[in-house]
């Protein structure tokens, strides 16, 4: 059970303008049905995969009745590891690998794997190294892949100055390459990819469409522009002009032009960014206000934060941030305990999962109503925390992780204890894109077990994996619309 500490109890009644709501009660899970233990956590793949994971260099799934299957398979065992898996809205994958030769360089592969199973494309690379001074060939350095089997993949190569170059892969192999470029994201709805032609972050970005090879800069608009970037679906742009500061926002034919409280872009900066089309933003020196920019609706809010009496923002930064509906989130403490808390408006606090207590910091990332609680210290923070504090029936000390979906009143403590024990959790924990299902894997000895937890119907499965290097890169296949965010971050994911 959930309790909510004295404290809280004391806090139920508005005070100072702020007001801490009663979480529900958390349910124990409960057994499904053994024929289906995955069912309700994503629609599974043509061939019935739902979740993937790297296995020393090769990938590998699980489907919806918990079976195991291989994938793709790396051509000897003498390969490295997968050093990049990345899952499409509609079931594809794009998977590199790399291998050290000899005399210095290296042998990347990469691939399209559809989703009925089985390669659709290979691609093969040869990187050689040069010291004093350093050059190199072109190199793959990542890969993105969008519905259909549009795999973008960005390349550089070395020589005094880095000279980036973006391809272009169709579904069947087909290949495109534009030099002097990155790509900030895959193909869109239109088939175009954003790409960056400056080294400045805030310099020019032109969308090019492959498939005409035709490169075309994004429209101006009136004012000094601070900022680009792309955002989920959208382009975004941060901008001052006469009349004081705004964000145009673009997506496909639409563009909105959303006016924000601020004469000047001096002193305020992204507080958090969500892929859904959320941001917030607030001066460096504000009063507690802040915006929230919804991308969708095209509209800004200014929103006044106020911590309930008593509680203080734990960390480095302090918050708050987003959730993928637009909400506030902020790990709160008192002299003993913190914990999570949700705003839809500022003012009135809901927590969830379990008070933290005896760690640097807590890390917080959620995605489509699930939420992972990283109590911990082995990374960054500044807390201290009494020797003792006063007793919380549910209250976790030391490192801890949780995983907590508020909608079905159910969550799991993956790990408490000390930053030892929890680095055998693998890689954290992945949350599937309709937040009803997560997974991780812990590391025992020389092998590791895989977890899944479905947090809509309840339950959990394990699957025993023979060695250690199994169970890395976990990837749901995901719905559209799915993202998330890292507590704590500025603009970006997950």
């Amino acid at each position: 059970m959930n309790r909510p500490s004295c404290l809280l109890v004391a806090l139920l009644l508005p005070a100072c303008g702020a007001e801490v709501i009663t979480a529900a009660p958390l349910a124990p899970a409960a057994p499904v049905a053994p024929e289906e233990p995955l069912a309700g956590c994503v629609a599974p793949r043509a061939d019935g995969a739902v979740l993937a994971w790297v296995g020393g260099a090769d990938v590998h799934a699980l489907d919806a009745r918990g079976a195991l299957r291989t994938l793709d398979a790396a051509e000897s065992a003498d390969d490295d590891a997968v050093t990049q898996l990345e899952a499409s809205d509609d079931g594809f994958l794009a998977v590199a690998r790399h291998r050290r030769t000899t005399p210095p360089g290296a042998r990347i592969t990469y691939a399209l794997l559809g989703p009925e199973g089985g390669a659709r494309w290979r691609r093969e690379q040869t990187v050689t190294y040069t010291a004093s001074p350093f050059r190199s060939t072109m190199s793959l350095r990542n890969l993105m892949v969008s519905s259909g089997g549009v795999v973008v993949a960005n390349h550089a190569a070395f020589d005094t100055t880095s000279r980036p170059a973006v391809e272009w892969l169709a579904p069947d192999g087909t290949s495109r390459w534009l030099d002097g470029a990155n790509a900030t994201r895959g193909a869109d709805e239109r088939g175009r990819v954003l790409v960056r032609r400056s080294a400045d972050a805030a310099g020019d970005l032109s969308a090019w469409d492959p498939r005409r090879d035709v490169v075309e800069a994004l429209p101006a608009h009136e004012g000094a522009q601070q900022e680009a970037f792309a955002l989920g679906p959208y382009t975004v742009s941060y901008t001052l002009g006469p009349a004081g500061a705004s964000i145009v926002s673009r997506r496909g034919g639409r563009v909105d032009r959303i006016a924000l409280p601020f004469a000047t872009t001096d002193g305020s900066q992204f507080l958090a960014t969500r892929d859904e089309g959320w941001m917030l933003l607030g001066q460096r020196a504000g009063d507690g206000a802040v915006v929230r920019v919804d991308l969708a609706r095209g509209r800004a809010d200014e929103i006044t934060v106020r911590y309930p009496p008593g509680l203080r923002a734990v960390g480095l930064y302090g918050g708050p941030v987003l959730d993928a509906d637009g909400a506030l989130l902020a790990v709160l403490r008192d002299d003993d305990w913190a914990r999570l808390y949700r705003s839809e408006d500022g003012a009135r606090w809901t927590p969830i999962g379990r008070p933290v207590s005896g760690t640097l910091g807590v890390m917080v990332s959620s995605r489509a109503g699930t939420y992972v609680i990283h109590a911990h210290s082995e990374l960054y923070g500044g807390e201290s925390w009494p020797d003792t504090v006063r007793d919380e029936p549910d209250g976790l000390r030391g490192s801890s992780l949780q995983v907590v979906r508020p909608e079905t009143g159910r969550e799991r403590v993956v790990h408490t204890g000390d930053d030892t024990r929890f680095s055998a959790v693998r890689e954290g924990v992945a949350v599937a894109s309709t937040g009803r299902c997560a997974a991780w894997a812990e590391l025992a000895g020389d092998a590791s077990t895989l977890h899944v937890v479905n947090l809509a119907a309840g339950g959990e499965l394990r699957v025993a994996l023979p060695r250690r290097d199994f169970g890395r890169q976990l990837v749901w296949f995901r719905a559209r619309g799915a993202g998330s965010a890292l507590l704590g971050r500025g603009r970006g994911g997950e």
